[in-house]
């Protein structure tokens, strides 16, 4: 596995996501954890996506919204 491929892979995993099990992404972990660039390349973007989902988290939503989209 090179590391865009593990990049590619990396990036789909959020954290806390038990439902991931792949012997890929497992691969890919590994990578990261042997290469410091991927290690701090994949930190931030944990961090980026902690931070979106706190945003998103935090949004109003306006009611009837989904009935107006529908």
């Amino acid at each position: 596995m090179d590391e865009q491929e593990a990049r590619s892979i990396l990036s789909l995993y959020r954290a806390g996501d038990a439902s991931i099990e792949d012997a890929r992404l497992e691969e890919a972990v590994r990578k990261a954890e042997a290469d410091p660039a991927l290690a701090r390349w994949w930190n931030e973007e944990q961090e980026l996506d902690r931070i979106i989902a706190s945003k998103l988290a935090g949004t109003h939503v306006p009611a009837g919204l989904k009935e107006r989209v529908s």
